[in-house]
């Protein structure tokens, strides 16, 4: 779930003075609060510029940073935490290194984002366990991470592993 808030004070001009210098100061009344901490609404078309910028622009052409669209997995047991920034013990060879979603769609007003890659292994693995999109290849911001529902269970290599993450704001 997407949440946010808004939160808005007015003050009011109610004087105007000019010191010896021939500056003008403002004066105002006292900061009024007209919305503390309110939850907005997030629109279609807000959720689509989220979906698109968030996931699926792949190139910093129409933004300043890369989606969440650089796939990472794990053989760590791990608890996911809103705080977390890493993912615990990332695989970073054997054809499980982070890499970049072979698909990543967005339907407009369909308020959902597939980011998706098979991985195919080249070394032994004893059990992928969780995974995380990121905003990199190395490094970058981690968006989301989740444990998978069970384990891979060993993998050699040649065996593949496909990785799909539905991004839903509501």
């Amino acid at each position: 779930m997407q949440k946010g808030y808004l939160s808005a004070q007015v003050r009011h001009l109610v004087d105007t003075k000019k010191d010896s210098s021939s500056k003008i100061t403002n004066i105002y009344d006292e900061w009024r609060t007209l919305a503390d901490a309110v939850p907005n609404l997030l629109t279609n078309a807000g959720k689509d510029l989220l979906h698109n910028y968030g996931y699926i622009d792949v190139t910093a052409s129409a933004v300043t940073a890369v989606g969440f669209n650089f796939i990472g997995l794990t053989e760590a047991t791990i608890t996911p935490a809103v705080t977390d920034t890493t993912l615990s013990s990332e695989i970073a060879s054997g054809g499980l290194s982070r890499a970049a979603a072979t698909t990543a769609t967005h339907t407009p007003a369909a308020n959902t984002s597939v980011i998706a890659k098979t991985f195919t292994a080249s070394a032994s693995f004893t059990s992928v366990l969780a995974s995380a999109i990121f905003t990199a290849s190395s490094s970058g911001t981690m968006g989301h991470i989740a444990n998978f529902s069970t384990g891979s269970g060993t993998l050699i290599s040649g065996d593949q592993l496909a990785v799909t993450w539905t991004i839903t704001l509501s």
